[in-house]
């Protein structure tokens, strides 16, 4: 979704995005509000942290998956999920895509919450960074601040049993 009140600022970036990116938007719902926007912060020690404004990303209507977006789903050849979107209406595509044989790709960044359970049996891959995976798994992935192995594959071991109790190995 694109927001009416940035139409104007935005015209120069969809320009952009189509002619050097190849990226086509002709399928974005244009909603009342702003379009979303992310500041990355960047630390001295190379971490970073991302700020999100949701915007016309958290404006779908109860029943999402209308005719245009499953005629997009059908057409694709994946469907990637972000988690600045709300999640029923994730949870729709994600079955929606399902439905039509298409990988479920799930973006993890955009909250710490736990991804929604009800999606996990619709998710194709899942690629989270270690504070990504420590937020998704609930196993901390550092010790004194620094990544560890040891825990990174205690993590990823938990997050396979999750996905494997939802019914998806």
């Amino acid at each position: 979704n694109f927001g009416r009140e940035s139409e104007v600022s935005n015209k120069a970036l969809l320009a952009d995005l189509k002619e050097f990116g190849n990226v086509n938007t002709s399928r974005s719902q244009t909603v009342d509000g702003l379009t979303g926007t992310a500041y990355i912060l960047l630390f001295e020690d190379f971490d970073n942290a991302i700020l999100l404004l949701g915007g016309a990303n958290q404006a779908w209507a109860p029943e999402p998956v209308h005719a245009g977006l499953q005629a997009a789903i059908s057409e694709c050849v994946a469907v990637m999920l972000q988690r600045e979107v709300p999640e029923h209406v994730n949870r729709k595509v994600a079955k929606a895509a399902r439905k039509c044989d298409k990988p479920v790709i799930m973006d993890v960044g955009g909250t710490d919450a736990p991804v929604d359970a009800d999606l996990l049996p619709h998710i194709t891959l899942i690629a989270p960074n270690e504070t990504e995976l420590t937020f998704i798994s609930g196993v901390d992935t550092s010790v004194a601040g620094k990544p560890s192995l040891p825990l990174i594959r205690q993590a990823v071991s938990s997050l396979k049993a999750m996905f494997s109790a939802a019914g998806n190995s």
